[in-house]
């Protein structure tokens, strides 16, 4: 190598192919699953609009924010089935408080 702009292109294409090249197959696989539901034409129209769903953010996770993400299909009220299904909702609600607050 003559110089260290030499060296970066190297590296630049070593990792564009680490990366992409050789999972290409994968990634064309993984765009067809989203393409099945019309959610890659989707994800390619509005990006901004579902980034902070797809994409990583510092932001912490509230246990409201989690309570809201899983809404629980709940047996017939006065059943014995939702007895036992409130209980565990109070445990999971105890649940996220306790690991909030780590």
């Amino acid at each position: 190598m003559a110089s260290v702009e030499e060296k970066k292109g190297i590296v630049s294409d070593y990792l564009q192919w680490y990366i992409i090249g050789r999972n290409s197959s994968v990634i064309d696989r993984f765009k067809e699953g989203l393409s099945a539901l019309q959610f890659l034409n989707a994800l390619q129209q509005h990006p901004t609009l579902l980034a902070p769903v797809l994409c990583h953010s510092e932001k912490r996770l509230t246990a409201l924010e989690l309570e809201r993400l899983f809404k629980p299909d709940l047996s017939p009220p006065g059943s014995n089935r939702r007895l036992g299904e409130s209980q565990t909702l109070g445990y999971w609600a105890d649940y996220l408080l306790d690991c909030e607050g780590l």
